[in-house]
């Protein structure tokens, strides 16, 4: 049994296709934007000086030591607080709203870390900061 060579021909829309026992095969593109590299990253309630280096050089390799942000909705933070407790049904929308709530007027008061383990939330803290009269 022999192989027999894809026939080369040109489609209606200019792309080469190869015709192979009734089989047409066109090829495709995938168009990706570009990356920047050099876009900063989302900024969390806090700066990262406020955190030991010590202390997250101690962790895993893989593992990394930041304040909470936004987008760590869809990095698993609530899932990985059900692990230790009953956690409500929070919509992203909700959680947009305590977030941004604890940090305009909660500014300095909160104090949420996670740990980051390729890209997914794995370990959080919390220091909450009451201010007395």
């Amino acid at each position: 049994m022999s192989a027999s060579m894809p026939e080369i021909t040109t489609s209606t829309n200019g792309f080469p296709t190869a015709e192979m026992n009734d089989l047409k095969i066109t090829p495709s593109i995938t168009m990706t934007a570009p990356s920047d590299s050099t876009q900063e990253p989302e900024a969390g309630l806090f700066t990262d000086d406020l955190i030991s280096p010590t202390i997250a050089a101690s962790l895993p390799p893989t593992y990394v030591l930041r304040p909470l942000r936004r987008s760590d909705y869809a990095l698993g933070f609530l899932d990985c607080l059900r692990v230790l407790t009953t956690v409500g049904d929070i919509t992203e929308e909700e959680w947009n709203g305590r977030y941004d709530w604890m940090n305009t007027q909660g500014k300095g008061g909160y104090y949420l870390m996670v740990i980051e383990d390729q890209g997914r939330i794995v370990g959080t803290g919390a220091l909450i900061v009451e201010r007395k009269l």
